[in-house]
């Protein structure tokens, strides 16, 4: 999962250089931040900033409070991470509750949700968020479609994604204490996925519980 995911960010950094200022570039610009990059972070703020001022595209306006909470991870004082997670949060709720926002959308949310730590009481929003995902892959719209190359590569289709819905679903299930409905979501995924063999090990681990 690890060196898949190393492959698409230089997938991605390819685009950050060829289609500056685009979808993705901002995509690109926000994975290389996701890796450490501090200054990518900047970069996918402000090309997601300028996206959404053209656009009003909420997966835009997700993008934009995605990459303010990676802005939040790299602060280096408490009450600057305390700002940029509110900002972040804002923009992302913000993105969920417009009209007809796209599955990627509640993606964004859930993950950024689930990885927070607990004091934010953001856990519930996770595990609702990553379920709609799995819920929605199975009905997709022209624009989840569209968005599927940036998230799973440029041959990902949405099979892939809903294996990997799956199990972060089942992922923020398990971290709540829903070891049972986690255990049968993993079950779930298909053997020749990417995500098939993390699912096993964490399905062994949590049948030791």
């Amino acid at each position: 999962m690890k060196r898949w995911m190393c492959v698409i960010a230089a997938i991605m950094a390819f685009y950050a250089v060829a289609f500056p200022g685009t979808e993705s570039g901002g995509r690109a610009a926000y994975l290389e931040g996701a890796n450490g990059d501090k200054s990518a972070v900047d970069k996918a703020i402000e090309i997601f900033e300028g996206l959404f001022a053209e656009t009003e595209d909420p997966w835009h306006e997700a993008m934009l409070g995605s990459s303010y909470i990676l802005k939040a991870r790299d602060a280096e004082d408490m009450m600057g991470k305390l700002n940029f997670v509110k900002k972040g949060m804002k923009w992302l709720d913000n993105a969920v509750s417009a009209e007809s926002p796209t599955l990627w959308v509640f993606w964004e949310r859930g993950l950024c949700s689930m990885n927070l730590p607990a004091i934010f009481g953001r856990r519930k929003d996770a595990v609702s968020d990553l379920r709609h995902c799995l819920a929605a892959s199975k009905r997709p719209t022209a624009r989840d479609l569209e968005l599927v190359s940036l998230y799973m590569g440029e041959d990902g289709t949405m099979r892939e994604a809903e294996n990997m819905f799956r199990y972060r679903y089942a992922t923020a299930l398990a971290s709540g204490g829903g070891q049972k409905d986690a255990i049968r979501i993993l079950s779930k995924i298909d053997e020749d996925s990417a995500f098939y063999e993390r699912a096993a090990e964490l399905a062994k681990e949590l049948k030791k519980k």
